[in-house]
């Protein structure tokens, strides 16, 4: 096994016109997508030895969260912006650090933007991205 350093990772929306993958500038941490399975309790009185039992049901993505070095002029800022404010639904790519290149990709919607402007710091918002539908890895 092998450590590998995230730094360089990009995040990558999807633009809806030439359908081309632009790196968004300015990510700095990102978390998630958070890939969960939810659990149905099927346990019941005759459960062996009492141990509860169940099985998985929904896949869930949780969401995708980072703030972002925010400039006002900057084309794919404002997209994230307007993304919001008119819900849409994009396709997002992160283009992983390894030398294979792993993609994350799904489609989803900027749910929020946070906008910060701290006196002793850049102008910045904290975005989040909540997927729809199936993530796919592509190694």
């Amino acid at each position: 096994m092998q450590a590998i350093w995230a730094k360089g990772t990009q995040l990558q929306r999807k633009n809806p016109v030439t359908l081309l993958f632009q790196t968004i500038p300015g990510v700095r941490d990102i978390d998630g997508p958070n890939d969960l399975t939810d659990w149905v309790d099927t346990t019941h009185h005759s459960s062996p030895g009492d141990y509860e039992e169940g099985i998985p049901t929904i896949q869930r993505s949780g969401q995708v969260t980072f703030p972002l070095v925010y400039d006002p002029s900057e084309p794919l800022h404002q997209s994230l912006v307007a993304d919001k404010q008119a819900k849409a639904k994009r396709g997002f790519k992160h283009v992983l650090t390894d030398a294979g290149a792993t993609e994350l990709i799904y489609d989803g919607f900027v749910l929020g933007i946070g906008w910060q402007q701290p006196v002793a710091n850049v102008l910045g918002f904290n975005t989040t991205i909540k997927p729809s539908g199936q993530l796919t890895i592509v190694y």
